[in-house]
């Protein structure tokens, strides 16, 4: 990935990512014709940097925008919200193409610093309804590894794509930095690298906000030690996995 400086803003190179993970995702359009009024398409095909869409769910409006017409793109990418200015194209079939720009803007800045910790990770699927400890023996535990960790969720390689719908407990083997040996952590996003292997960002549910996750009743099902993380600890973590990294 080539990082740029473009206006005092982090950038990223578009013409070099790999945005074929981006079919059958929904993208959303803006332009200077319709402002206020996103339109929200889906990606059919991609061609480096080249976006085929669909239009007919949105006949009305993306029918009116012309051929060469300046808009901009939003769109997830590997977890992050991204902005690419682009050129709507149209050929001689009427087919809607989308050729971005050469650069990707973040619109959010993350909130927590990512490290490059490969750690050794237990993790099981379960329900955030229908969690019973009687049952937690029968949960199906997959190992893998860390690709980067944070105070706020880290990353794992996994064998196949979890929706952000999933909730996941975690064993991390990082006793080192002082970290809760089980906790509870919600997909935030999962795309694939090929056809067998996913990159899946999970968040770490912190016991201040675990009753926007979980109803009562599975909250008292679920061990207490999940919940002993909590935000001020996950300063604290922030605070020694920045030191960590510098010294």
């Amino acid at each position: 990935m080539v990082m740029a400086e473009k206006k005092k803003e982090v950038v990223i190179n578009s013409l070099e990512m790999d945005l074929s993970s981006l079919v059958g995702r929904e993208i959303v359009i803006f332009s200077e014709k319709y402002q206020g009024k996103p339109i929200k398409s889906k990606v059919i095909l991609v061609n480096e940097h080249i976006l085929s869409i669909d239009h007919t769910g949105s006949v009305s409006l993306l029918d009116k925008l012309f051929d060469e017409q300046q808009i901009v793109v939003q769109f997830l990418y590997k977890g992050q919200r991204v902005s690419v200015p682009a050129t709507l194209r149209r050929n001689t079939h009427e087919q809607c193409h989308i050729e971005l720009g050469k650069y990707m803007i973040p619109l959010l800045r993350r909130r927590f610093h990512r490290f490059n910790i490969s750690r050794r990770v237990k993790c099981a699927v379960i329900s955030a309804q229908t969690f019973n400890k009687n049952n937690i023996s029968r949960l199906r535990w997959i190992e893998t590894d860390s690709l980067n960790l944070s105070s706020g969720g880290i990353m794992l390689a996994f064998p196949s794509h979890l929706t952000d719908t999933t909730y996941l407990l975690l064993n991390i083997e990082a006793k080192d930095i002082e970290f809760p040996s089980l906790i509870v952590g919600k997909v935030s996003y999962s795309y694939p690298v090929d056809k067998y292997h996913f990159n899946v960002g999970v968040e770490f549910i912190v016991t201040e906000k675990k009753q926007i996750h979980f109803p009562q009743l599975t909250l008292k099902q679920l061990p207490p030690v999940v919940f002993q993380y909590s935000v001020s600890k996950r300063a604290e973590l922030e605070k020694k996995l920045t030191a960590r990294m510098q010294k």
